[in-house]
Formats: structure tokens, C-alpha cells, sequence
């Protein structure tokens, strides 16, 4: 298969672990977050900013369980995540991982790959990781990174995707680091895609794969973030950045416009 080396590079982790190593390595998480408003990434960093609401890390857990139901079986939700939550919960988990492992766009692309695994390399001048909700290492167009996306939109469709092309992006430049640094051959054509789940009724689901271009200018601004990013870390300055959708807590005084 075209793209089976790569394992190699692929460390199976849990989202748990994952996130305990946020202080040491960067992630596209964090970098959005960063795009979005440089004062809401120094908070987190410093430890300032708790994103511990009850609903939130309720929804977060739920949206982990379903990512576990589908690419790793209803044995391992249920062993992990089950006793976690209250039934309500766990009903709502199961009917979305039945709608998605019944679907027959992604029934074809289950049948071979690995779930929930990390990748690690110096990109740009900054140690960072990825985790990837499904890798499949196959020949065809359907082999490559898949990201699970969950919408509240009525019409899943009209969900913006931005963010998770760049994180895609982001975690296919680590790929090819890290293949390069190993002598493995680098997957500079892995394809990627985005599976849509709608949380609420009708469960509506929907596939994409994603455009070259669309990778290549998301690669553009990924590079273009981190460079901005350890200029911001190195000079500790508060800056806006050239970011147009910065939030509101950042009108504060620029003292370095780059």
C-alpha cells in the first residue's frame, strides 16, 4: 500500500494524553486559536484561560465517545467511555456512530487503517503534533487523513470548514517532516478528508474530500501563522498580528504590527 510507511510515524494516543503535552509541543488547535485572537492564546499558555463548563466538556466528552464508537469499534466506547456518562448521553453516542458506520461513503474506507493516532516533527522552527481521527494507508483516492467535523448546523453543509482544511494541512506538513527525517519517502499528494456529523435530529452526515489547492493555500497559511506565532513567544510583545478575525478582547495597544 502507497502510503503504509507512514505508520511507522503514528503513535496510538488518547485524547487525554494528547492534550497533556500541549505545554511541550505546538498544536493546529492551539495555532487557531492563535489566528483567532493572539490574547486568548497567551491566556491559555499562561494557564489564565479554563475552558472547564459543565456543557462544554459534556459535549466533549460525547464527541470523543462517537470519534471512538466509529473508528475503533463499539467494544472500545463502551470499555472507555459508557460508564462516563448518563444514558441519555450514551443513546445519543450510539445513534451517531450506527448513522456514520452505516453509511456507505465511509463503510468502505473503515475497513483497513488506524484510529486516533499522533504525529510529531519540528515544523517552521516549532515542535508540534497532530492527532489524526483516522488514517488510512490504501492506494486509491480514499486512502489518507480523515477528520471527524460535528456541526449544529441545520443544513451540515453550510458549516464552516476553514479551520479543519488548515488542520489537515497542518498535520499532513508534520507527515512529510517526519517521513523525511526517517528516509521514508515524503507524502507530499496524501489525500485528506472531513467526515460531517450533525449531533442533532435527523443526524444528517456528509463526506468531503479535499481539494489540492485547497491544501496548498491552507499550508500558506499555516506557515505564515507559526512564523508570527515564535516571533510573538520570542519577544513576549502583545501584538494584534495582520489577523482579520480577531475577537473583541484584542483592542488593546499594538506595539508591534508585523
Amino acid at each position: 500500500m502507497k502510503y503504509e510507511q507512514l505508520i511507522s510515524l503514528l503513535r496510538k494516543e488518547s485524547v487525554g494524553e494528547y492534550l497533556s503535552k500541549e505545554g511541550m509541543y505546538l498544536t493546529p488547535e492551539r495555532l487557531e486559536i492563535f489566528r483567532r485572537c493572539p490574547l486568548m492564546y497567551r491566556d491559555r499558555r499562561l494557564g489564565l484561560l479554563y475552558d472547564g463548563h459543565r456543557e462544554r466538556a459534556a459535549r466533549q466528552l460525547r464527541d470523543e465517545a462517537v470519534s471512538v464508537c466509529i473508528f475503533q469499534g463499539y467494544a472500545a466506547y463502551e470499555y472507555r467511555y459508557k460508564h462516563l456518562m448518563p444514558l441519555e448521553d450514551a443513546d445519543l453516542v450510539e445513534s451517531l456512530a450506527d448513522v456514520c458506520r452505516s453509511w456507505g461513503w465511509l463503510q468502505a474506507r473503515l475497513t483497513d487503517g488506524s484510529a486516533g493516532v499522533v504525529v510529531r516533527a519540528n515544523y517552521a522552527g516549532a515542535m508540534c503534533q497532530a492527532r489524526i481521527d483516522w488514517f488510512r494507508p490504501g492506494d486509491g483516492p480514499d486512502a489518507g487523513i480523515y477528520a471527524l467535523v460535528f456541526s449544529s448546523r441545520q443544513n451540515i453543509r453550510e458549516t464552516p470548514l476553514d479551520p479543519t482544511v488548515r488542520k489537515l494541512a497542518f498535520t499532513r506538513s508534520l507527515l512529510q517532516l517526519a517521513a523525511t527525517e526517517r528516509g521514508l519517502p515524503a507524502p507530499v499528494d496524501l489525500p485528506a478528508h472531513i467526515i460531517l456529523l450533525q449531533r442533532e435530529m435527523p443526524h444528517d452526515v456528509a463526506g468531503l474530500d479535499v481539494s489540492e489547492d485547497d491544501l496548498q493555500r491552507a499550508q500558506q497559511q499555516n506557515e505564515y501563522a507559526v512564523e508570527r506565532l515564535i516571533e510573538y513567544d520570542r519577544t513576549s510583545l502583545e501584538w494584534a498580528g495582520n489577523y482579520p478575525h480577531r475577537c473583541q478582547r484584542c483592542v488593546f495597544s499594538v506595539v508591534k504590527v508585523l
